[in-house]
């Protein structure tokens, strides 16, 4: 494929994704504070795909995989499998150690940062609940701030959604060679 054509595809595939990312992830932060659905993790995802007209996803599956956690963009979707974050911070004077961990969740990022080899990523969510925590309040949308960076074990996969479904055909115009 001639490059200027390569660089028409890929402008008009970043054009046709960017408001389905903006309508997933105004979704989310308009249900922030209730739950969707019945208050599950893929509730929200689910819900927020179906308001920007995304089709279902086979199960696991939310889009394209996205290779690289620094390239994340706002309206991937994160998919946590038995991942521990751990860290400390400071809180009162003292170093507090912390630790989470997702044992089977999704979330939907609303911003991330690439900082040197790390990632810092803002997400929203629901159904995690915190120690201590009420679990009615875990079952509402909330957002959380996590460095991808922190995690010690399981895996975090991300997924780029678009109109088109979970895996979007890229179709050719007529003429154009196809490899």
């Amino acid at each position: 494929m001639p490059v200027a054509a390569s660089i028409i595809l890929v402008g008009l595939l970043c054009l046709e994704r960017a408001p389905v990312a903006s309508k997933i992830v105004a979704f989310a932060e308009q249900a922030i504070g209730r739950e969707v659905g019945g208050g599950e993790c893929t509730d929200l995802v689910a819900e927020a795909f179906r308001s920007a007209g995304v089709h279902p996803a086979p199960v696991g599956i939310w889009g394209e995989p996205v290779q690289e956690l620094a390239s994340l963009r706002p309206g991937d979707i994160l998919r946590f499998e038995q991942a521990e974050f751990r860290g400390r911070s400071r809180s009162g004077g003292r170093n507090r150690r912390w630790r989470l961990q997702f044992d089977e969740h999704v979330a939907i990022v609303s911003r991330a940062e690439a900082r040197g080899g790390s990632v810092l990523v803002e997400f929203l969510h629901q159904n995690f609940h915190m120690d201590g925590q009420p679990e009615a309040e875990g079952r509402v949308v909330r957002r959380m701030v996590l460095d991808l960076g922190r995690l010690t074990r399981g895996t975090v996969q991300a997924f780029r959604p678009s109109s088109g479904g979970a895996t979007p055909p890229l179709p050719l115009p007529s003429g154009w060679p196809r490899d």
